[in-house]
């Protein structure tokens, strides 16, 4: 079906334990994580194929606990980690928080040196950037810095976010739609 890149899960460490996105330890969702990794490896018509990482961290447990220990666990485990996914949001700067894309890279230099890094969301800014600021050349530049410091940093994809499009007839219109370009 074209499918090349399979990410398990998302935002496994939003404030664990309230959240409705993970409501497991990280030795469980590793558990997941490393059955799935065998189911994939089982199949020759799909094992070569497909890249199979995880988990989108939001970055938000108490000191990263969460990501760390699922991280040291699958890799102590020998589970496949194609690619380590987060989201190094930011209430400005474009959106992006170099300090936590930072982090990420020595996750994944520490737990799966050979994993590819992706930034799998960022851009969310607080509604009342308004037009001004998303039309601003600070907000362009903003932008261009963050994808530079990706880039030094060895990212090979981001993916902007937006929480809603800019259909102002209701806050939530489109919840999880992405954008392009801000209109």
């Amino acid at each position: 079906r074209g499918v090349t890149w399979f990410e398990v899960w998302n935002e496994p460490d939003q404030f664990p334990g309230f959240t409705p996105f993970w409501d497991g330890t990280p030795a469980e969702l590793e558990n997941m994580m490393s059955a799935l990794a065998d189911e994939v490896e089982a199949d020759p018509d799909l094992s070569p194929y497909v890249k199979l990482g995880c988990c989108s961290f939001a970055m938000q447990s108490f000191l990263n606990l969460f990501a760390i220990q699922f991280l040291s666990m699958a890799r102590d485990s020998s589970t496949r980690m194609d690619f380590i996914s987060v989201h190094p949001y930011a209430n400005g700067s474009g959106g992006y928080d170099s300090t936590k894309a930072a982090m990420a890279k020595g996750w994944r230099d520490e737990f799966f040196p050979n994993a590819d890094l992706i930034n799998a969301e960022w851009g969310i800014l607080d509604p009342a950037f308004g037009s001004a600021g998303w039309n601003s050349l600070d907000y362009g530049l903003d932008r261009i810095k963050a994808i530079i410091d990706m880039n030094d940093r060895g990212y090979v994809m981001a993916h902007a976010a937006s929480m809603t499009d800019n259909d102002t007839t209701s806050a939530t219109c489109c919840l999880g739609m992405f954008y392009s370009k801000p209109t």
